[in-house]
């Protein structure tokens, strides 16, 4: 049992304990599991390359919260269409600062702002679903939790 097939529930897990502590967004978390791989692991793949093995170990940096700790931006988003192309009415509470609104997990905002909604027009036809976050401008320290929407 080794591979992706098994890697990527396992990151997943990881990653879902760092963003249960509320205090980190998706780059933090990214840049946190990557330095919690090692190479102290015996590789018997036929490739010969030695990938990190992920350590989550370390119970002070993957402890996670089991109350409920509601993020401190709070998101709302409801999809729906115009002229039958999907769009996303995005509103938030609880940020100081202009925010930057992410989709789909890219690395990059979609856009920056300084009101409390915004329209995500899409362009794409059909059914579907994205999820969307967004974090205080400047870091991903204050950010709301991630909302799926379908369309």
């Amino acid at each position: 049992m080794s591979g992706t097939s098994m890697a990527a529930p396992h990151v997943a897990g990881a990653a879902a304990i760092l963003a249960s502590q509320g205090t980190a967004g998706p780059e933090a978390i990214k840049n946190t599991l990557v330095g919690a791989g090692n190479l102290e692991w015996e590789d018997e793949a036929p490739d010969g390359i030695q990938e990190p093995l992920l350590d989550v170990g370390d119970g002070g940096l993957f402890a996670p919260v089991l109350v409920s700790n509601p993020p401190p931006i709070g998101l709302t988003a409801v999809g729906g269409k115009e002229a039958g192309k999907r769009v996303t009415e995005l509103s938030w509470s609880g940020a100081t600062n202009p925010v930057d609104i992410y989709r789909d997990g890219g690395p990059e905002p979609i856009a920056t702002v300084s009101e409390s909604e915004y329209t995500d027009h899409i362009g794409e036809k059909g059914a579907g679903m994205h999820f969307y976050w967004v974090c205080e401008s400047g870091g991903e320290d204050v950010c709301s939790g991630a909302v799926l929407v379908t369309y």
